[in-house]
């Protein structure tokens, strides 16, 4: 019958310390030894291919995210926003932005015309795209566009599916049913599947869902569109909203392009 026996050893790697299960084997008057799988070495791969994986998905990532090209070098971590977060105050902004990006659920961004909200925004989901998730950015007033001209099948259907998805400055104006509907389906679809989403706008939450309720038509089947856009949103967000403080900082002339 073999005999085992428990001993230790150093990973050859790294170093780290191994339970080792030693065994003598008397059919083959051998010893084997099954030292454990090293942890540290285990944990090492797995950044590394995590590493590799981003290297090949994110360029990809970033030309798809419909955020324009001279801002896809932005980021939350880049030291450009001095005016926008140290003067501005937006460092609690700025923070609620990287929990975004880090975790799962969705967040409601809102602040004045040129306050900072849109660049934010866009560097926040260059920062998703930079971990390997992929992201859309969706201004109110391209999809509104889009469904006029008939081009908004597709756009509509990613904005389903896609990772993480970045709807910019919704309801600054008064809104048709047929883009509430739009809407109100974005809203099920995304928190059904729990994908995250960001919103910006310049109205305050509780203002925000006043204006579902009170845009468009009068007719009762325009008022309950108007109501199923209001409450899938107030449960896709969530209630997580943070403001961007400031003026207009393109009026300023400060280090702000958009929203």
């Amino acid at each position: 019958m073999p005999t085992t026996e428990r001993e230790t050893e150093p990973c050859r790697i790294c170093g780290a310390v191994l339970a080792v299960r030693v065994s003598f084997s008397p059919i083959h008057q051998q010893t084997f030894r099954y030292p454990e799988e090293c942890q540290t070495c285990a944990a090492d791969e797995a950044r590394a291919n995590a590493s590799r994986q981003r290297a090949i998905l994110t360029p990809g990532f970033i030309r798809e995210s419909g955020v324009p090209e001279r801002w896809a070098g932005s980021s939350l971590d880049a030291a450009i926003w001095p005016g926008l977060v140290v003067d501005g105050g937006n460092g609690p902004a700025v923070e609620a932005l990287r929990g975004w990006v880090a975790g799962p659920t969705s967040l409601y961004v809102y602040g004045t015309t040129g306050s900072g909200k849109t660049t934010l925004a866009m560097a926040a989901l260059l920062d998703c795209c930079r971990d390997a998730q992929e992201g859309l950015f969706l201004p109110e007033k391209q999809l509104e566009a889009d469904l006029h001209r008939g081009w908004a099948r597709d756009m509509i259907h990613r904005a389903w599916e896609v990772q993480v998805l970045v709807l910019d400055d919704i309801a600054s104006r008064d809104l048709d049913a047929r883009l509430m509907t739009v809407y109100r389906d974005i809203f099920d679809e995304r928190e059904m599947a729990g994908r995250k989403t960001l919103v910006t706008g310049q109205k305050p939450p509780a203002k925000l869902m006043a204006h579902w309720r009170l845009a468009g038509g009068a007719g009762k089947e325009d008022a309950g569109i108007r109501e199923d856009v209001a409450s899938r949103l107030r449960v896709l967000l969530g209630g997580n909203a943070v403001e961007v403080r400031g003026g207009n900082r393109r009026l300023e002339g400060r280090n702000v392009q958009r929203g």
